[in-house]
């Protein structure tokens, strides 16, 4: 599997990004977004959580041959230095069910277990089901439950999970 670092990505494969997000329009719903548009691909490339830079941000293109299959959004030292942050992690629905999101996760796990990060973080919607399940399959343990702050439309909770490297 070839990883490509995007460093513009609203600029680079809009429409294939645009075609991964519209094939998991249920996981926009979840957290009660708007269908994904041009918008929504320049939020998650460029959002951040509190207290952190642009510089600690990296967005992956996952790609199988020449097919966009994988979106990944990682943020380096949040919560603390230790830790990995993966804002968003989504697989094409073509290829769901077929161990892609395994595969790709593991090998994160293997690129960064011998750096400085100790962990991984990342947080669920608590009606995201099927996500909390393959994350929980991962070996990420729910640490706490926070109620949710990206979208004020969406009032529900979110369980933040880690998993050490």
């Amino acid at each position: 599997m070839d990883w490509m670092l995007v460093t513009d990505a609203e600029k680079s494969d809009t429409q294939q990004v645009l075609k991964l997000f519209n094939s998991n329009l249920d996981f926009w719903m979840l957290g009660g977004e708007e269908e994904p548009n041009q918008g929504s691909l320049q939020k998650i490339c460029t959002s951040l959580p509190p207290n952190t830079q642009s510089t600690q941000k990296t967005v992956y293109l996952l790609y199988k041959k020449s097919n966009l299959i994988a979106l990944l959004d990682l943020v380096h030292g949040f919560p603390d230095e230790d830790c990995l942050y993966i804002g968003l992690f989504m697989v094409h629905a073509d290829w769901q069910g077929q161990g892609i999101g395994k595969q790709i996760i593991t090998e994160l796990e293997s690129r960064y277990r011998q750096t400085p990060y100790t962990r991984l973080r990342l947080g669920v919607y608590d009606r995201n089901t099927g996500g909390l399940a393959f994350w929980k399959k991962m070996g990420f343990v729910v640490i706490k439950q926070v109620k949710s702050d990206n979208n004020p439309q969406y009032n529900g909770l979110v369980h933040v999970m880690e998993k050490n490297l």
